[in-house]
């Protein structure tokens, strides 16, 4: 059973994502992207813990072979949170590879570094995020994805931390 301090009621969350894929070559493409994740507690006893972000992206991709992309990408997170620590910002660069297996089934793995900003503090970490992806309909409209994000910062009194996600979007 999980511990007191865990039960936090009732909750509304929601995820949206935008992206719009270009064309620039025949192995060239660039996906821009905005993402909006919200979490919102009904307990007001554990409203603290009610956050909202926004984040912007771009990602350049080259095809390498024909089941094998180059990534290379930024992200601009902007992070408000409703606890005492307030809101942040996080930059992100990375590079890495999408090999996908058969027409449903792809990985992916990206490294690179993370630049975080709360409270005028500053954290530099590193950044490893891998994801498999199984497309279980055929015209792709709804997935399988197990992913994970590995960050450990460079600041005293940080530590590494690891998340890992499961799930089915439609």
């Amino acid at each position: 059973a999980l511990s007191s301090t865990r039960r936090l009621g009732n909750y509304i969350s929601s995820e949206n994502r935008l992206a719009a894929h270009y064309r620039l070559s025949p192995r060239l493409s660039s996906v821009t992207g905005y993402a909006f994740y919200a979490l919102e507690y009904e307990n007001s006893a554990a409203s603290s813990r009610d956050r909202m972000q926004h984040i912007f992206s771009e990602q350049l991709r080259y095809l390498l072979m024909p089941t094998t992309t180059v990534l290379g990408g930024y992200r601009f997170s902007l992070n408000e949170s409703q606890n005492a620590q307030g809101g942040s910002t996080t930059q992100s660069l990375f590079a890495g590879l999408e090999q996908s297996f058969s027409p449903r089934l792809r990985a992916t793995l990206r490294a690179g570094t993370q630049f975080r900003s709360q409270n005028n503090a500053e954290q530099i970490s590193p950044y490893v995020e891998t994801s498999l992806i199984y497309e279980l309909g055929s015209q792709g409209s709804t997935t399988s994805r197990l992913s994970g994000r590995l960050s450990g910062a460079r600041t005293s009194g940080a530590g590494t931390y690891i998340i890992w996600t499961t799930g089915y979007s439609l």
